[in-house]
């Protein structure tokens, strides 16, 4: 019988390439296929209301979530500052669920267990290298965690796969043009594709090696039915989920 495996998987992409869309349909048929899946944050903010599969209910998200929208729009030092702790909340979270997640398979006798991260490492290179910083992305993944005894500093390892939903600009500016979001979030998003999009191709195509040699980029611009199935086949073929 094969060893209990946790496998972790993090799809990227900038905004409106459909990594939400993504993610919840992998959740759907990885469960088909009798496996215990899991849906995280692993970059950026979440409101913690437990409205998505991946935004379980955190009366710590709830109370922050306001405070770094407000940081966002100041910019600056404020935002890095809110992403910082932010992060380190998401690391916690990961640590935290996952050893959850291989307490659960035991006691219901999973043998593949998966992680599903909505963005990861190559996200927050993104961030970090438009406020003008040039980290070492191994400074980036190192963390305090916090319980109940101590404190001590962890590594957030870089998922065993990174899928980077490649689409154009041209399409990413159509699709956030016809989304119902709030304004400013729909012009914010825009000022990005348009001020950072050839940065985030140069990233993706330039990523340290030990990120690189796991990740796989591939043409999001097709329809969604033919995205999830690259993406199906990508995790059975790289993490041998026959």
């Amino acid at each position: 019988m094969s060893q209990p495996k946790i496998s972790v998987v993090a799809i990227e992409g900038l905004h409106n390439s459909g990594k939400s869309t993504q993610i919840a349909g992998l959740y759907s048929n990885l469960k088909k296929e009798g496996i215990l899946v899991v849906v995280l944050r692993g970059h950026g903010f979440r409101s913690g209301v437990g409205l998505d599969i991946g935004d379980p209910i955190s009366s710590w998200w709830q109370r922050n979530y306001p405070l770094f929208i407000e940081a966002g729009k100041k910019g600056g030092d404020f935002f890095m500052d809110s992403e910082s702790k932010a992060a380190n909340k998401l690391y916690q979270e990961f640590f935290d669920i996952k050893y959850s997640l291989s307490q659960k398979m035991k006691r219901l006798g999973f043998n593949k267990a998966m992680i599903l991260l909505d963005r990861s490492v190559v996200s927050r290179l993104f961030i970090w290298q438009g406020h003008s910083k040039n980290p070492n992305y191994k400074d980036l993944l190192s963390f305090t965690y916090k319980n109940t005894h101590d404190k001590k500093t962890k590594i957030m390892p870089i998922p065993d796969l990174l899928i980077v939903l490649n689409v154009s600009q041209r399409v990413l500016l159509k699709r956030n043009k016809d989304k119902s979001e709030r304004k400013d979030k729909i012009l914010l998003n825009e000022r990005i594709i348009l001020n950072r999009y050839q940065d985030y191709v140069e990233l993706i195509n330039n990523l340290p090696k030990d990120i690189q040699e796991r990740t796989f980029i591939i043409n999001a611009g097709k329809s969604k039915t033919a995205v999830q199935k690259e993406i199906l086949k990508l995790i059975r073929t790289q993490l041998y989920l026959r």
